[in-house]
């Protein structure tokens, strides 16, 4: 059903990818529909770059085209000046898409089927379809896939590992990784006890360990691995990750007298410490945090990257005697530490978070995630670090990195948006900001060499990325890939606060404008979609939600909220990513925003000299960042 689309130069990769799968598993109906809204989403990428390619020079055109030499049926507007120009655009442009074949009747047929399956699955009906016969393995070695292979086997290995076979093949740096299937994912608990699960960990371990000469658990050349999940449907930042698996005494022992580098493997230690306890031990993240953020202020200390090794190894010394406090320990088997890691990754799938998203996107619950073990890269070491971007610019579209990156960091650290971290382009910088473009030019070019060649992998389709960069001993500079996913497309209309409003003379803070246009409303500090649903009852209101940070645990109100702020964080953060998935206006990295708590225990924000309580009225906007006082609800459309 791409055949036609290749015959006018619209052919696309993701279109091909769904008809794989489609074609060689077998899925549930809610799979199905899944793949349809895949499929209608690429539609309306294809609609999108037509439209970016047309839209201005047909405008243009009509602008100096005398309108009377016009054919009749654009002639006949009845509009004048600009308007005229818009609308006869709209028409020429309309009249394009009907003369693309296929193009239509595809749309009409996709409408129809997501129609069709809606009511099937009314009832609760969500039977299997048996279209072919399922694909088989339990573990999946990257390199070693052909990109055909990885297509079919996408619900296996999920979406992660399958692009990052593309980007592989395409000769771009990937570091080597094993994926356990997600058909585990359903008995994950009973499966990763077994006897069988633990020869399959030692064997597909194996297989990293001789594409990168190091030893898992071995001293002399210590191998640690990053632990991921990876479900075919994007559900970014919902879903567990555990980093240096592998580190023990013996391991880091080893590690430090490799590298030279004491700090690296204490900072490695004290991550891992953090993460397995979170995600393994479900340990509240705060607990241990809480203990470094206390001893560095002891010091006069602001970050992390500031302590020294042994400094450093006393924090990761106070994790320990926590841990031990509350009955925790974490295993010195680094196989016991990578089975305990997986099984938490598939866990991960069930929690209420999880489901919360799946259920907000309706997403299928029959996906479940792969696992992915896959070697270390340290971007937390010293002149290395990570970068999270997207290939294209969000707003214009136009081809070119747009993202952050940070020095001795992972990408974790960037997506938290717990800091402010360093634009990598000089024109998303904002005033009295250094871009990593105007900071270090080579390794800006580095990052827009890995961006082209990724499109070209992923055959043109735009992408956001997770990338690390790291030092040889001989001072050569090399990027790798850690993950990369379809970027999220929003065309149409951006809307924009009416001059009557005079809202300039109400601004009270400007961040990072992520989506949306201008927005007014009520704000929330709420935890509860109880109450966020009772502001706008008693407001007649939009809700605007207001964060320090936003994380994955505010999935559930995202659905309920039309608009975020937040006071840290950046274009790559949780909160970034969640306005695109939920379409909502957002506005990141807000430094003037404090929240702060009343004496009652109830939260506030400062922004500026401007007090905002629960249900005080607000705006902000979107597409340039800023934060205002008080309310408009005039509004005027401009085209995005």
């Amino acid at each position: 059903m791409n055949t036609l689309f290749v015959l006018h130069d619209l052919a696309n990769f993701q279109v091909d990818e769904v008809l794989a799968v489609l074609k060689t598993n077998r899925l549930r109906i809610s799979q199905v529909m899944d793949l349809i809204r895949i499929w209608q989403r690429e539609l309306a990428w294809m609609v999108e770059s037509l439209h970016r390619t047309f839209y201005g020079p047909l405008a243009e055109l009509l602008r100096r085209f005398p309108r009377d030499e016009l054919s009749p049926h654009l002639r006949g507007l009845a509009a004048s000046g600009e308007d005229f120009v818009d609308k006869a655009a709209d028409i020429v442009f309309r009249d394009m898409m009907s003369s693309i074949a296929g193009f239509l009747e595809q749309d009409r047929l996709l409408n129809g089927l997501i129609s069709v399956i809606r009511r099937h699955t009314a009832s609760g009906a969500d039977e299997e379809v048996a279209a072919a016969e399922a694909p088989q393995g339990e573990y999946f070695v990257l390199p070693g896939l052909p990109d055909p292979e990885a297509m079919r086997l996408g619900p296996l290995i999920g979406g992660k590992a399958k692009n990052l076979v593309y980007v592989k093949n395409a000769g771009l740096r990937v570091p080597p990784a094993a994926v356990l299937s997600s058909r585990m994912t359903s008995r994950y608990d009973e499966y990763t006890e077994s006897r069988q699960f633990s020869e399959l960990l030692k064997r597909a371990v194996g297989e990293i360990e001789a594409l990168t000469g190091a030893t898992f658990g071995g001293k002399k050349d210590p191998l640690f691995l990053s632990v991921r999940s990876g479900s075919y449907i994007s559900m970014p930042g919902i879903l567990s990750t555990i980093l240096y698996c592998g580190i023990n005494r013996k391991t880091l022992e080893g590690f430090i007298a490799a590298s030279g580098n004491a700090w690296l493997g204490w900072d490695s230690c004290r991550r891992f410490t953090e993460q397995y306890s979170a995600v393994v031990y479900g340990l509240e993240r705060g607990i241990l945090e809480e203990k470094a953020e206390t001893f560095m202020r002891g010091r006069g200390l602001s970050r992390r990257e500031d302590l020294n090794a042994d400094q450093m190894a006393e924090i990761v010394a106070l994790y320990g005697t926590e841990l031990e406090k509350i009955g925790l320990n974490i295993p010195e088997d680094v196989y016991e530490q990578l089975k305990e890691s997986v099984k938490a990754v598939y866990r991960s799938w069930y929690t209420e978070q999880a489901v919360q998203f799946r259920k907000a996107m309706n997403v299928s619950e029959h996906w479940g995630t792969s696992v992915m073990l896959m070697q270390m890269i340290y971007g937390n070491d010293s002149g290395c670090g990570a970068s999270v971007f997207f290939t294209r610019n969000p707003s214009a579209f136009e081809k070119g990195v747009y993202g952050e990156t940070r020095e001795r960091a992972m990408g974790s650290d960037i997506v938290l948006g717990r800091s402010l971290n360093t634009p990598l382009s000089k024109k998303q910088a904002s005033p009295g900001q250094r871009s990593l473009e105007e900071s270090d030019p080579d390794l800006f070019s580095m990052h827009e060499r890995l961006a082209q060649g990724i499109e070209e992998a992923m055959r043109g389709l735009p992408q956001e990325v997770e990338a690390v960069y790291t030092r040889r001993p001989g001072g050569e500079r090399t990027i790798s890939t850690l993950q990369t996913r379809r970027m999220e497309v929003h065309r149409g209309f951006t809307k924009m606060f009416h001059d009557v409003c005079n809202m300039q003379a109400h601004i009270i803070g400007r961040g990072a404008g992520i989506h949306g246009g201008a927005l007014s409303g009520v704000a929330t500090f709420s935890e509860g979609v109880e109450r966020i649903r009772e502001l706008r009852r008693e407001s007649g209101l939009r809700v605007i939600l207001l964060r320090k940070m936003a994380s994955t645990q505010d999935v559930a109100l995202m659905p309920e909220v039309d608009g975020i702020v937040t006071a840290t964080g950046g274009v790559a953060s949780h909160a970034a990513v969640l306005a695109q998935k939920f379409d909502l206006a957002a506005v990141v990295g807000c430094s003037a925003v404090e929240i702060r708590t009343g004496e009652n225990g109830e939260p506030y924000a400062v922004i500026g000299d401007y007090t905002v309580t629960e249900g005080a009225p607000i705006s902000i906007d979107g597409s340039t960042g800023l934060v205002y006082s008080g309310l408009c609800l005039m509004t005027v459309e401009k085209k995005g």
